[in-house]
Parts: C-alpha cells; structure tokens; sequence
C-alpha cells in the first residue's frame, strides 16, 4: 500500500499514514440458501457401528481402525490371529491397548 504524506501530527509527530484497509464484501449465500454457508465438511452423523449382536470372536472398537496383513480393518469387523505376523500374541496386545474388543 501506498503511503501518504500528510502534515505532523501535532500530538504524535507523526508525519505518514497509511490509509484504512478497505471492508471485505459479506459472504453470499450458496445454492439459494437463506444463510451464508459456514465452513467445514458436513457433520458424519451415520452411528458407530458396533460387533454384531450374538456373535463372538474378536472386534475391531468402536473409533479405531486396525492395518492388518488382509486389509484395513474398520470399526466393528472380526478380526482373526491370521491377519497379524505373531497371531495370537499381536491380537492380545491390540485387546490389551484397546484397540480390539473380545465378545464372549
């Protein structure tokens, strides 16, 4: 911005200013909407899915995801020794840290 040279200022001394920085124009509203849009993704509002009812094994907890050597495994899918290098051992650490649930 450009600086102007005005006189001093008899209180301050000083002798330049920089002029005011202009307003930004308002938000508009997107698709029609009566209200500005406010910022972000939509909310995930689909509920956590949990182990199935009746079934027993091993469960990936809710809000964690497990990478296994099949796949990456999301909340609520069975998980087997076979899927870590040290089996059993891998899957009782993960139910230990609370990443995997047991269902009895």
């Amino acid at each position: 911005m450009a600086r102007t040279r005005n006189p001093p200022d008899p209180e301050t001394n000083e002798a330049w200013q920089t002029p005011p920085a202009p307003t930004p124009p308002a938000p508009t509203p997107v698709d029609g909407a009566k209200q500005a849009a406010e910022g972000g993704p939509p909310a995930d509002t689909s509920p956590e899915p949990s182990p199935p009812k009746g079934k027993k094994g091993y469960f990936v907890a809710a809000g964690k995801s497990i990478t296994s050597l099949r796949d990456i495994l999301t909340p609520g899918e069975e998980v087997f020794p076979a899927d870590f290098l040290d089996g059993q051992t891998d899957l009782d650490v993960l139910v230990k840290n609370g990443h995997v649930v047991k269902k009895s």
